[in-house]
């Protein structure tokens, strides 16, 4: 679901990583996800330095606008690997 999220631009790619590496250490995935779990995880970690929910409602503007930056071109950067990855899982279950 999150996956098909993502492919429907309903999620930016960094919410689809941080929400589906969090399900992933919720459950054992079948061995065909798993390299594209593993897609997700990599894009949540290197956006792990921005701050999320209330720490960034207390960021100040510019400090928002610097984090977005980095934030899209972190993503932009595993672009392509995040949807096949994304295809990979909408279409695995």
């Amino acid at each position: 679901v999150i996956a098909q999220a993502l492919l429907q631009n309903d999620l930016t790619p960094t919410e689809a990583a941080m929400r589906i590496g969090f399900l992933a250490q919720q459950f054992k995935p079948k061995a065909r996800q798993e390299k594209s779990i593993k897609i997700f995880q990599s894009l949540a970690m290197d956006t792990s330095h921005i701050p999320i929910l209330d720490a960034w409602k207390a960021l100040s503007k510019n400090e928002k606008t610097e984090y977005e930056k980095q934030r899209l071109s972190i993503e932009n950067s595993h672009s392509e690997a995040i949807q096949t990855a994304a295809s990979t899982l909408a279409n695995s279950f």
